[in-house]
């Protein structure tokens, strides 16, 4: 343990042990942290908030003060992690305080950590830990309904670094993540940004693991302006639609087309009835078709009631084996 208090522990009296040598005392032991009061808790944290946040039990401690603490001690807390947030966010232990800190603590008084992480944002989005802090930050800007006029500025160039590079992020491990955070939390403006920068590329991003994930993201999110043009790429040639929904990441773009409430979603449920024994002769065309079944997407055939993949399959004559366990 990094913090603790010594507290002798006497050596009972009993009549039997009276006028007896007694033993040497016992050494004094370690008092934990959870057995003193909340406010020798805060005192003790306070200036070492910078070095506990590093380490695997000290960030603990140090966020279940921030969640205790009055917003004059939480400033205080926060303060002592200025200068080391970059580091901070790239840390396995650290970058949890610092979400700790997003959450709490009101917008105007963020700004330094929107400051710090400019200039390294596509980095730090890049990073498995770093992506988690900026996609609490997105979430907690735009769900904000007061808002900080100079946050609100440093923010924006912010969005603004990350937007620059859409699709290298689209293609990254985990910083796919944060372009999602900006489908599913910015405004409409940064949405429409984003659905522009895959145009001309949809067949492709969709291929990947980040890329399918964006793409699914920009289709459920976008207006319909912005949806439309998506949607007719992906449509514009059949064949590449069961391509990808018998494809290990690009199933998913498929089934995002298909729950489309538009004439694209007619037209996609077309395109796959009529490739259904394509899809059933392929391991991951069974998965789709499992997961259409799982999830309730229902086939809306003309002038017929709609009706489930699986009976659509018996009609066919075709086999049905869920084998919908998922790999990614």
């Amino acid at each position: 343990m990094l913090f603790g208090f010594f507290i002798p522990v006497p050596v009972p009296v009993t009549p039997q042990t009276a006028g007896m040598v007694q033993d040497p005392p016992l050494k004094p032991r370690r008092l934990q942290l959870s057995e003193v009061s909340s406010t020798e808790k805060i005192l003790h944290v306070q200036g070492s908030v910078a070095l506990l946040a590093f380490d695997r039990e000290g960030h603990v401690h140090v966020q279940d003060e921030l969640r205790a603490a009055t917003p004059r001690h939480m400033l205080a807390l926060a303060s002592e992690l200025q200068g080391v947030v970059r580091k901070a966010a790239a840390s396995p232990h650290a970058h949890c305080v610092l979400q700790s800190l997003i959450e709490k603590m009101p917008l105007g008084e963020l700004t330094f950590i929107v400051l710090e992480l400019a200039g390294a944002c596509v980095e730090i989005a890049k990073n498995r830990y770093g992506y988690h802090v900026l996609c609490k930050l997105i979430e907690r800007r735009f769900t904000e309904d007061a808002l900080d006029a100079g946050f609100s500025g440093h923010f924006d160039r912010l969005v603004q670094e990350l937007m620059q590079k859409t699709l290298a992020l689209s293609k990254d491990a985990v910083g796919h993540q944060v372009v999602g955070a900006l489908l599913q939390h910015g405004d409409g403006i940064q949405r429409s940004q984003v659905a522009l920068s895959l145009v001309g590329l949809l067949g492709r991003h969709a291929r990947c693991r980040g890329g399918s994930h964006v793409i699914e993201r920009a289709l459920l999110c976008v207006a319909v302006e912005d949806r439309q043009q998506l949607s007719q790429e992906l449509l514009s040639n059949p064949t590449e639609i069961v391509l990808l929904a018998q494809h290990r990441f690009g199933r998913f773009v498929a089934k995002a087309l298909l729950q489309l409430p538009d004439e694209f979603g007619v037209q996609a449920q077309r395109i796959i009835c009529a490739a259904l024994g394509e899809l059933k002769r392929t391991k991951y065309g069974v998965r789709f078709i499992a997961e259409l079944e799982r999830d309730n997407v229902l086939v809306h055939a003309a002038n017929e009631s709609p009706t489930s993949w699986q009976q659509l399959c018996s009609q066919r004559c075709l086999s049905w084996a869920d084998e919908s366990d998922d790999d990614v």
